[in-house]
């Protein structure tokens, strides 16, 4: 085993001591890399954080949704920085750059700290970071890469998909993990603008059409796209995919053909119609199912996944991407609904803001 540099003196976090009491302390001594890992296991490492995300995940926790809120915690699912000790330095030797996400997502979390202390066999999927890669980008597209792989199992090459929202952090991984399977995707969202851009990053993959669903023609468009035929039920997209729920979904939903597939995922942001959705699942057979990332990392191949996805990073054929960066010191600010113009990006203001946040993590030194 290694210890390397020294570990930094004050450990800081973002403590989750009670449902929405969020709180910059210094780490409590049981979950303190620097008191805990004097001698590290084989499968444990300390790694000082540079990158993380605040994303709804977190924010279900935040407010007492997901895991114990009378238990306190460190939040953070998932995260990038370097290894300051390790147990195995011929897997994770230290200094080296590596990527994770915890396993038992909803439950486990801890990466908004200074240093955080991971099992890599047991509560963390870890893999190292190749040197090729920007650590932003792969910040931005951890727990959104396991999404993108659970919903997209339900389709194979040749597919058309109805992809919905398209323009934040899991829609951008999605569709690109879809273009690279050959699955073809008709991608919804608000404003041509950004619409523009992801034609002009992404487009070049093949298989892409956007529509801006404020236009008054959209759903005409859609179901040109789709193929869709009100006269013949075997016509139109092979699936939806489906993260922002609200007014559009049952429309959006008639493009699939009969016995086609409706995957939600995430936390809906709309308000869904849930007789006309109803409607259109009975008139259509469809199928409907629920994924999330937590359903990616239970597969014993999980890091093999993010490994070879990081691989793709390095090529430039698959580029995650975030809106919005913040100082992970203001996270908890991520979490709650901030007023028009203010300084703070968050999560959850109604469709102002899109998709999640990067944080970058200070050094173990600005502690």
């Amino acid at each position: 085993m290694s210890n390397g540099a020294a570990a930094a003196t004050t450990n800081m976090c973002l403590l989750l001591s009670a449902r929405e009491q969020l709180d910059f302390v210094v780490a409590p001594e049981e979950i303190s890399p620097s008191k805990a890992a004097t001698a590290l296991r084989p499968s444990e490492i300390v790694v000082a954080m540079e990158y993380s995300c605040a994303q709804p995940l977190d924010m279900e926790m935040f407010r007492g949704k997901l895991g114990d809120p009378s238990t306190p915690k460190v939040l953070g699912c998932d995260g990038v920085g370097k290894v300051l000790k390790s147990g195995n330095e011929d897997m994770y030797p230290v200094g080296c750059l590596v990527a994770f996400v915890y396993r038992n997502l909803g439950e486990d979390s801890g990466s908004w700290q200074n240093e955080v202390l991971l099992n890599t066999e047991e509560s963390a999927c870890v893999v190292r970071v190749p040197v090729d890669v920007t650590p932003q980008i792969v910040a931005a597209g951890l727990t959104s890469t396991f999404v993108a792989v659970a919903c997209l199992r339900h389709f194979k090459a040749g597919d058309t998909i109805v992809m919905a929202p398209a323009f934040g952090g899991v829609g951008i991984c999605l569709i690109q993990q879809a273009l690279l399977r050959k699955v073809r995707v008709v991608a919804l969202g608000r404003g041509s603008e950004r619409g523009i851009w992801l034609c002009e990053h992404y487009g070049k993959l093949g298989g892409l059409s956007v529509i801006d669903v404020t236009e008054d023609d959209w759903t005409n468009l859609l179901y040109t796209l789709c193929g869709t035929d009100a006269l013949d039920p075997e016509s139109g997209a092979d699936g939806m995919i489906d993260g922002c729920g609200g007014d559009l979904l049952p429309t959006a939903a008639q493009a699939v053909k009969a016995k086609g597939m409706l995957i939600s995922f995430g936390s809906c942001t709309g308000e869904v119609d849930q007789a006309a959705l109803d409607a259109v699942i009975e008139q259509k057979q469809l199928h409907v199912a629920r994924e999330s990332a937590q359903r990616a990392m239970a597969s014993s191949d999980a890091a093999a996944f993010l490994s070879s996805s990081l691989s793709l990073m390095v090529e430039g054929k698959y580029i995650p991407h975030c809106w919005q960066m913040g100082d992970w010191r203001n996270a908890r600010e991520c979490l709650v609904p901030q007023r028009l113009g203010s300084r703070f990006p968050s999560l959850c203001n109604g469709g102002s803001k899109i998709g999640r946040i990067i944080l970058k993590m200070t050094k173990c030194s600005d502690g």
